[in-house]
């Protein structure tokens, strides 16, 4: 907050609380899982089998259960709770593409993959890693790769409401 200032000086105080806020949400999340930390932040990738597609990431943190396996995990600070949806391909892609490069690329067994929604305290969602979340990820690489083989980027036209809706993953 020191560096990036707030503009508005009569929001510091505001700003200053929803930090403190987060991190203890945060830091409440992970008392309550208690895992090992394997590793954070570092840049992973590895090609996708099934479709070729490379596909890289930092992932936030990766946790190993008791039984050896990997948590995926990525913090979130977005205000909209219901941004991501348990186990749905859509919301969960990224921490997805997260648990593929650790299981193929790390070689490590995946439990499952969570977000942490840091303004909530209840705010841990989570994302099923099995076959059947392995098959939705192919396809959704899949239609990634045949658009980019066609060099197709255009969803049609739409309404202001479902361009938000569609396009919240992409800023082009």
């Amino acid at each position: 907050m020191k560096i990036t200032v707030p503009l508005i000086p009569e929001k510091i105080a505001d700003v200053k609380e929803q930090f403190l806020d987060m991190v203890a949400n945060g830091w409440q999340m992970d008392e309550e899982n208690k895992r090992d930390l394997d590793f954070k932040e570092e840049d992973k990738d590895c090609t996708h089998k099934e479709t070729g597609v490379v596909i890289h990431g930092y992932p936030d943190r990766v946790e190993t259960t008791k039984d050896g396996k990997a948590v995926i995990i990525d913090f979130k600070t977005e205000r909209n709770k219901k941004a991501h949806k348990k186990d749905d391909i859509d919301s969960c892609l990224q921490v997805l593409i997260y648990a593929y490069i650790v299981e193929n690329a790390l070689n490590k067994e995946v439990s499952h993959c969570e977000y942490r929604m840091l303004r909530f305290k209840d705010g841990v969602v989570t994302c099923k890693y099995d076959e059947e979340m392995k098959k939705a990820l192919t396809c959704k690489l899949q239609e990634f790769k045949t658009a980019l083989d066609a060099g197709d980027f255009s969803i049609g036209p739409m309404s202001k409401e479902e361009e938000k809706e569609k396009c919240k993953y992409c800023k082009y």
